[in-house]
């Protein structure tokens, strides 16, 4: 009723449920370089048909 009263008919308005800041979200830097090395990989295709890395489980390469 606090909202209602507050901000009226807007009170019924659906609201965003995502928080207002992220403490642990890696720094804007560090997200830069994850996209540009990403995108590289891409155009390179790495990563795309056989030639890929090999797991044999949790922890385990060959």
């Amino acid at each position: 009723m606090a909202r209602y009263r507050a901000e009226g008919e807007a009170a019924f308005e659906p609201r965003s449920r995502r928080p207002k800041t992220s403490p642990t979200a890696p720094e804007t830097e560090t997200v830069e370089l994850i996209l540009r090395l990403r995108k590289g990989l891409t155009e390179q295709a790495v990563g795309r048909g056989g030639g890929g890395i090999d797991h044999d489980g949790p922890g385990e390469c060959q």
